[in-house]
């Protein structure tokens, strides 16, 4: 997820080097880093509704595959689709005055 925050740094950078295939690749890191973030905050959300494994001893029991159930799963999609809407929303009512 701090992979995802640091690429979207590219909102800095995409104006700083001239050049339109250069401001494409940056507006495409953008556009991934945005859309894996709100996944993945969707499965840690979705997986802490559901339950996280837990042992006697209180430590997590368990691999990064169990909290990629399919109600975690679901609940990022889920996530990242709204995300994606109202971003759009937002981009267009600040387009239209």
């Amino acid at each position: 997820m701090l992979d995802g925050f640091d690429l979207r740094v590219a909102i800095e950078f995409r104006s700083k080097p001239p050049g339109a295939r250069r401001r494409r690749v940056w507006d495409r890191g953008f556009s991934i880093a945005s859309i894996g973030s709100s996944l993945l905050m969707g499965v840690a959300f979705g997986n802490v509704i559901r339950g996280i494994p837990v042992g006697a001893d209180g430590e997590f029991a368990g691999s990064a595959l169990t909290l990629l159930n399919p109600y975690a799963l679901l609940t990022g999609i889920t996530t990242a689709g709204i995300n994606c809407i109202f971003r759009g929303k937002v981009r267009l009512d600040s387009l239209s005055y």
